[in-house]
């Protein structure tokens, strides 16, 4: 997936400044879909883990899989 196809759930997620677990599961479709995660994918989590003050208990190891996948394969 592209940064293009993450902008719209991050914005999403962004303004309603909460991650639930539906939104990890919704996350992990986009980031994973097609077998990588790419640059601007790992910048826009990042971002969202910034700027998002309530997360599930599902968030940190979502985000922590993709960034090190992004990290180990880019």
């Amino acid at each position: 997936m592209g940064e293009l196809i993450m902008s719209a759930p991050v914005a999403g997620l962004t303004s309603k400044n909460r991650i639930t677990a539906e939104d990890v599961v919704m996350l992990r479709r986009e980031v994973f879909g097609d077998g990588m995660v790419s640059r601007g994918e790992a910048e826009a989590l990042f971002a969202l883990d910034q700027t998002t003050r309530d997360k599930c208990q599902e968030w940190p190891a979502f985000f922590v899989e993709a960034v090190t996948d992004y990290i180990v394969h880019q």
